[in-house]
């Protein structure tokens, strides 16, 4: 992974995403962004060579060229019909629905590069103890990845970033990199309409989960027993111990300041999320640091699917 900036805070006092990147303290659009970020380079492809003839002649490979930015460094190698979607394609679509772009950066090499925009707080929650904070991710993969639009719903308290898939609402877009110019914008517009509408399909689903009574013996006995198997009962000490630790882990974070203790799917929910999110696959001397870039490594890469296995449980119980 390249180098990443400092971890920051938003200038609202939230947290963006996962934590890292560059800060922008001020009101600007998605151009000036890509500036401030440092991610106002292009990316174009460059045929390359194979040595033939005892490495005395090259010849021009058909099956494959490389992706370059402008500043000389190579990124990834592509099939020829791969179409470049340039970083200024994420500051289009910030600038067409004038968002305030509050943080950008790059991971990766310049492999992967974001954008975020603050979209204020859900208005269902908002001056509760569930209030969630919306924000709006483009990104796009120089490489095998594809073009992305995401909304992204941050719970204020425990920092926890939700992208469940059963909630329903279409948060996720991807678009590939090989239409035109004209249909990617048109998708991506489409893509942002869907994305309003599915934040407000996400919190009908997660108000319908803090209505749903669960008990801490249900949670226990069949939530947990599904996420965490009971190891066999020959089982090494080790295996014994790390699923004793995560059970006990999450236990301690239902039972902690940012989740509530409050018995119902949706605070278990939670738990589960903070505990893949912040405490899963680290070790106890792992920073808080390695946490957030473990987190966005997660998001570039979508996965979560300890806390969507969680849901699944969770709304059949």
């Amino acid at each position: 992974m390249g180098a990443i900036p400092e971890t920051m805070m938003s200038n609202s006092g939230t947290t963006p995403w996962h934590g890292i990147g560059t800060v922008i303290d001020e009101f600007v659009d998605g151009h000036r962004a890509l500036q401030i970020g440092g991610i106002d380079w292009s990316v174009r492809k460059v045929p390359l060579y194979t040595v033939v003839k005892d490495g005395f002649d090259m010849q021009q490979m058909e099956s494959h060229v490389a992706l370059q930015d402008s500043n000389g460094r190579d990124l990834s190698v592509v099939s020829p019909k791969y179409e470049v979607l340039q970083n200024d394609e994420l500051a289009d679509i910030t600038d067409t629905l004038g968002l305030n772009v509050q943080t950008c950066g790059q991971m990766w090499d310049g492999k992967f590069v974001w954008m975020l925009s603050d979209l204020g707080e859900s208005p269902r929650f908002d001056g509760t103890d569930e209030a969630m904070h919306r924000w709006l991710l483009v990104s796009t993969w120089h490489g095998s990845g594809a073009f992305r639009i995401e909304g992204v719903n941050i719970r204020v308290v425990c920092e926890n970033t939700l992208r469940i898939a059963q909630s329903g609402g279409e948060l996720f877009h991807s678009i590939q990199h090989r239409s035109g110019a004209q249909d990617r914008l048109r998708e991506a517009k489409l893509a942002l309409v869907e994305t309003y509408q599915g934040f407000d399909e996400f919190d009908a689903w997660a108000a319908s989960l803090m209505d749903k009574h669960v008990t801490r013996a249900t949670f226990g006995n069949e939530v947990l027993e599904q996420l965490f198997p009971r190891p066999a009962t020959d089982a090494s000490a080790r295996v014994r111990s790390n699923w004793h630790d995560r059970r006990q882990t999450l236990r301690h974070i239902f039972d902690g300041p940012t989740i509530g203790s409050q018995e119902t799917a949706w605070h278990f929910l939670q738990a589960v999320n903070e505990f893949e999110l912040w405490h899963q696959g680290h070790g106890k001397d792992a920073t808080r640091r390695d946490k957030q870039t473990a987190q966005a490594k997660a998001w570039a890469n979508a996965r979560f699917p300890l806390t969507n296995k969680a849901a699944r449980i969770l709304q059949s119980v």
